[in-house]
């Protein structure tokens, strides 16, 4: 159901976003929690898994 949309774009997106965040926080620009949004790189693939 859920495989054919997660690709390997769909796991490059999510860290390249984790990467972009950890950048702002390194700059001072934001505060964000990395370490919080990190699950978030393995959730597609238990959807890939389960779906």
């Amino acid at each position: 159901m859920l495989a054919p949309l997660l690709t390997d774009k769909v796991m490059t997106c999510v860290g390249s976003l984790l990467i972009i965040g950890l950048a702002l926080n390194m700059l001072k620009i934001t505060d964000l929690k990395i370490m919080n949004y990190a699950p978030a790189a393995f959730i597609p693939i238990f959807f890939g898994l389960f779906y």
